[in-house]
């Protein structure tokens, strides 16, 4: 294959990967990502723990941040814990956020990921797919009982 016609393919497939995960600019991504269980039962209290960086080219001009549990099609079957988030420049790195999280009865019992979301103010809920590390999950497996 000729090298130039492959680099340009490259250059397509990597940019238009980037501008899919973009959202008005800014771009929420893990610096940290955890959970202080895998395995609970409805209602039992756990916490999440993250730290967003934007990594956008524009500011994050504020809402909420969260954990959900997404299924196996991708979707998110209930965000369980959020906190507001404010403004957050581009470039800039967030501080902690815990969230206190509880799985709802309406939740079946089964295996999710659990994932971190975002919500701008007035926006719909989306999952947060970018990490900054190899050693930071974007997901952990999740246990409904």
């Amino acid at each position: 294959m000729n090298k130039k016609f492959f680099a340009v393919i490259l250059i397509v497939f990597f940019f238009g990967n980037v501008s899919a995960q973009t959202n008005a600019g800014y771009e929420l991504a893990l610096t940290a990502f955890s959970t202080s269980t895998t395995n609970i039962q409805h209602y039992e209290s756990f916490t999440v723990t993250t730290t967003p960086r934007n990594v956008g080219l524009e500011q994050f001009s504020g809402g909420e941040v969260g954990a959900a549990l997404v299924d196996n099609n991708g979707r998110i079957a209930a965000v369980i814990g959020t906190r507001n988030r404010g403004a957050l420049n581009a470039g800039s790195l967030s501080g902690a956020l815990e969230f206190n999280c509880t799985v709802p009865h309406a939740v079946n019992p089964g295996r999710y990921r659990l994932m971190a979301v975002v919500r701008p103010a007035n926006r719909q809920w989306r999952i947060a797919t970018l990490t900054m590390s190899s050693r930071t999950p974007t997901a952990i497996d999740f246990t409904v009982r």
